[in-house]
C-alpha cells in the first residue's frame, strides 16, 4: 500500500481515540451527577418511609434553602471559576486559589448566617414551630459544609479530572447510604439527625480533599489589584446568574414552600413525594446540559443561524422522545413506584401522578433553547425567561394553591414549566430575529 495512505489512517485513529475519551469523561460526569442526585433521593425516601409526610414536608421546605445557597454559590464562585480558572498563569494559581477560598467562606457563610438569623426571628415571632426551627438551623450547617464539598468537586472539573469528581461523589453517596441504614436499624431519627449526619459526612469528605488545596512554595498572596480583578471577573460573569438562578429555584422548589405555608407541611410532603418521580429526569437533563453546553459553545462562532436552528432541532427530537417515554412510565407505574419507595404513608400523592407525568415533557422542551442561549452567552435572556416563570408562579400558581390546595400546586408546577419552555424558545427566536435584522441592516 502506498505510504501516502498512512497519514490518513492516523487522524482517523486520533479522532476515534478523542471520541472515546470524550465519551468516557461524559460518562464520568453523568455518573457524578447521578451520585450527587442520589443523596437527595435517598434522604427523601428515608424521611418519607421512616418519619412520615409531615417530616418529609419539613425536609422539602428546609432543603429549599440548602439548594438556594448552593445555587448562589454556583453563580458567584463555581461557574466563574470554571471559566477563568483554567486561564490563570501558573504564577498566579496560588493567589487565585486563596481568593476563591476567601470568597467561598464569606459568600456562603453570609448566606447561611442570614438563614439562621431569619429562622430565629421567625420562631421568636411565632411564625414557625420548634421542629421547623431546628430543621432550618441544622440545614444551614449542612449547607455550609456541603458547599465546600461542591467547591472541591468543581475543582476536579477545572483540572479536567471528572473521574476524581465521580469518585468523590460515589464515596459521599456510600457514606450517606450506610448512615441511613444505621438510622433505620436504630430507629427514632429526626430531621435534625439527618442533617447532622449529612453535615458530618460532608466535613469528612472535605477533609480528605485538603491535600489537594496546596500552594506553591514561597508563594505570596495576590496583590490587592489582582484580587480586585478576580472579583470584577466573577461579578461580571455571575451577576445575571445571581438574578436568574434563584428565580429558577423559586418557580420549581418554591411550590413546596407555598404549599407548606398555605396548606400544611404534610401537603408539602405529599407534593415532594410525587415530585420524586420527576427528580431523576430533571437530573438527567442537568447532566446533559453540563455536557452539551461546552460542546455547543466551542462551535457557536462558526455556526450560521440555519446551523443553529438545525442543531436545536437535532437536540429536541431525542429529548422529546425520552421525555414521552419517561412520562409514560410515571403515568403507568407511578402508584407502584410511590408505594414501593414510601410505603402507605404517601398514598395521598397518588392523585398528583397524572399531572406530574406531563412535567418531564416541558422540562425536555426547554433544554435545547437553553443550551443555545448559554452557548451564545446570553445570560440576560435566561433572566428574562425566569421572570416569566416567576410571574406564572405568583399570578397563577399561588391562586391555584389557595383555591384547590395540593392539586392546585401540581397544576401550578406544570403551568410554570410550560411558561419556562415558552420563555426559552421565545427568547431564542427573538435573539435570532434581532441578529438577522442587524446583519441585514
Amino acid at each position: 500500500m502506498p505510504d501516502q495512505f498512512f497519514p490518513a489512517a492516523r487522524p482517523t485513529r486520533l479522532a476515534l481515540g478523542r471520541l472515546v475519551a470524550i465519551g468516557a469523561r461524559s460518562g464520568a460526569s453523568i455518573a457524578d451527577q447521578g451520585a450527587t442526585a442520589a443523596v437527595s433521593f435517598l434522604a427523601s425516601i428515608f424521611i418519607g418511609r421512616q418519619l412520615g409526610a409531615e417530616a418529609l414536608g419539613i425536609y422539602a421546605i428546609t432543603n429549599i434553602f440548602v439548594t438556594l445557597i448552593r445555587a448562589l454559590q454556583d453563580c458567584l464562585v463555581l461557574e466563574p471559576m470554571a471559566v477563568y480558572g483554567p486561564r490563570r498563569a501558573p504564577a498566579e494559581t496560588s493567589g487565585y486559589l486563596r481568593f476563591l477560598i476567601g470568597l467561598e467562606a464569606l459568600w456562603v457563610g453570609a448566606m447561611c448566617l442570614l438563614v439562621v438569623l431569619g429562622s430565629a426571628l421567625a420562631w421568636a415571632t411565632g411564625h414557625i414551630g420548634e421542629r421547623m426551627l431546628v430543621g432550618l438551623l441544622t440545614s444551614s450547617a449542612f449547607a455550609f459544609a456541603y458547599c465546600f464539598l461542591y467547591f472541591s468537586r468543581r475543582q476536579f472539573y477545572v483540572d479536567l479530572r471528572p473521574y476524581h469528581a465521580m469518585a468523590q461523589s460515589l464515596t459521599f453517596l456510600a457514606l450517606v447510604a450506610a448512615g441511613f441504614a444505621v438510622m433505620t436499624q436504630v430507629g427514632g431519627a429526626t430531621i435534625a439527625d439527618v442533617y447532622v449526619m449529612l453535615t458530618a459526612f460532608s466535613v469528612l469528605v472535605c477533609l480528605s480533599q485538603v491535600r489537594r488545596i496546596t500552594f506553591r512554595r514561597n508563594s505570596r498572596p495576590s496583590p490587592r489589584g489582582a484580587t480586585r480583578r478576580y472579583f470584577r471577573e466573577h461579578w461580571s460573569f455571575g451577576k445575571w446568574l445571581l438574578l436568574a438562578v434563584p428565580m429558577g429555584i423559586a418557580t420549581y422548589q418554591g411550590y413546596f414552600f407555598i404549599v407548606g405555608a398555605l396548606v400544611s407541611a404534610e401537603a408539602a410532603g405529599l407534593l415532594k413525594g410525587a415530585e420524586t418521580l420527576v427528580a431523576p429526569f430533571f437530573q438527567i437533563v442537568m447532566g446533559l446540559g453540563l455536557m452539551l453546553i461546552p460542546m455547543a459553545a466551542r462551535e457557536i462562532d462558526q455556526m450560521s443561524q440555519a446551523r443553529q436552528w438545525a442543531y436545536v432541532l437535532r437536540l429536541s427530537v431525542p429529548m422529546i422522545v425520552l421525555s414521552v417515554i419517561y412520562g409514560g412510565a410515571i403515568y403507568l407505574g407511578g402508584e407502584f413506584a410511590i408505594g414501593l419507595l414510601f410505603g402507605a404513608q404517601i398514598e395521598g400523592a397518588y392523585a398528583l401522578i397524572e399531572i406530574m407525568a406531563l412535567v418531564p415533557f416541558f422540562i425536555a422542551v426547554a433544554l435545547p433553547p437553553s443550551i443555545m442561549l448559554s452557548a451564545l452567552r446570553q445570560a440576560n435572556l435566561r433572566f428574562f425567561t425566569q421572570c416569566l416563570a416567576v410571574a406564572g408562579t405568583l399570578c397563577i400558581g399561588v391562586p391555584l394553591v389557595v383555591a384547590y390546595g395540593l392539586l392546585g400546586a401540581a397544576y401550578g408546577l406544570l403551568i410554570t414549566e410550560i411558561l419556562h419552555a415558552v420563555g426559552q424558545w421565545g427568547c431564542l427566536i427573538w435573539w435570532w430575529r434581532r441578529t438577522a435584522t442587524k446583519l441585514g441592516g
